[in-house]
């Protein structure tokens, strides 16, 4: 969690207090992004080395960081290589197996008591997600994380001023109002607990648009109360989008039983002792499993519904737009710069993940 608030405090700390929204974006920039490279150099020699269990997630949420600014910025900074670009986004890919093992271990861990044909199947889950879990962490210390360390001697490299002559408050406010419209319109389309796919992408542009303006936390009116009510939306989409990671894991670890299942009564057929005599309570209590979580589920997006969809859109996003009139030099009323964008302009796929 360390690195998150060391990432958090990344402001434009060396602009003059009064003038500091006329800074060179350019200049910015290349301050966060190399603050963000060096919290994910940090991280991952923890990761490599064992030492801490917050060592993987302070590590994707450094690299995250370090994206957000990448690509916000990109009219600002030197030239970055779209190799670069998709390497980077293979090491953060490479990290989310192990993450969701993580997560759905806790979630394994927390009920007190479960019935005997559901902690059978718990543990038969919890070993196979170890398993996952092990075997991930494995390939990034094998592979990801060599592969990082190049990637982030090159980036270095690159991170350079452009002549972009555009201000910080300029790139900000474009930016600010673009997140903010890409955010409501992806609201705008959930309508189900089905729209699992939609409540991500809503979630991962709350993200982007608290990375944008976390910066300006300590200096701007309504910045930090801004970066208070995306953490709040994120923990509500966040636990919500784990329980959809658990579905799909479930479906998986499923098949995996019942293939296993019909292995084990193929060798009673032929007189052969199966390998694991239990392996009968397992499905069972996948399916027991399956309900409770389901029914968490349901809860958390009634709780989403009722919070942020529909009518409370408007009331969620307002403030950002207030913000993004306060980055504005000169309080514009048109936006400046290619990036301003309305609900209807923005494409549903204009930014990657």
């Amino acid at each position: 969690m360390a690195v998150a608030k060391r990432s958090a405090s990344a402001e434009p700390a060396s602009a003059p207090r009064r003038d500091w929204l006329g800074e060179p974006a350019g200049d910015v920039a290349v301050r966060l992004a190399h603050r963000h490279l060096d919290a994910a150099c940090e991280a991952a020699e923890r990761v490599a080395n064992h030492a801490d269990p917050e060592a993987l997630h302070d590590f994707r949420v450094a690299l995250r960081r370090l994206r957000s600014v990448l690509r916000a910025y990109r009219s600002c900074l030197g030239k970055q290589p779209k190799k670069l670009r998709r390497q980077l986004k293979r090491v953060v890919r490479a990290t989310g197996a192990g993450r969701d093992a993580e997560v759905f271990l806790a979630w394994l861990d927390n009920p007190s008591s479960l019935p005997s044909t559901e902690r059978a199947a718990r543990d038969w889950l919890r070993k196979r997600l170890e398993e996952m879990r092990d075997a991930a962490y494995a390939r990034l210390r094998t592979r990801a994380l060599a592969d990082f360390t190049a990637l982030a001697q090159r980036l270095r490299q690159v991170l350079a001023v452009n002549r972009n002559k555009a201000s910080y408050g300029e790139i900000m406010a474009d930016h600010v109002r673009a997140q903010t419209a890409r955010l409501a319109a992806d609201l705008a389309r959930v309508r189900s607990i089905a729209d699992a796919e939609t409540i991500h992408d809503a979630r991962i542009q709350a993200k982007r648009l608290r990375y944008l303006i976390e910066p300006a936390g300590p200096r701007l009116a309504g910045a930090r109360a801004g970066v208070k009510r995306l953490k709040a939306f994120q923990d509500e989409t966040g636990a919500l989008c784990d329980g959809f990671v658990r579905r799909r894991l479930l479906a998986q670890m499923a098949e995996a039983a019942g293939a296993q299942q019909a292995r084990e009564a193929i060798k009673r057929v032929h007189g052969e002792r199966p390998g694991s005599p239990d392996s009968g309570d397992v499905l069972p209590g996948l399916l027991r499993l399956a309900q409770r979580s389901e029914r968490q589920v349901g809860q958390r997006f009634q709780r989403f519904r009722r919070r942020y969809l529909e009518t409370r859109i408007q009331g969620l996003i307002e403030p950002f737009r207030r913000l993004e009139r306060r980055f504005r030099p000169g309080r514009l009323t048109q936006p400046a710069g290619r990036l301003a964008a309305s609900v209807s302009g923005v494409p549903r796929r204009a930014v990657s993940k």
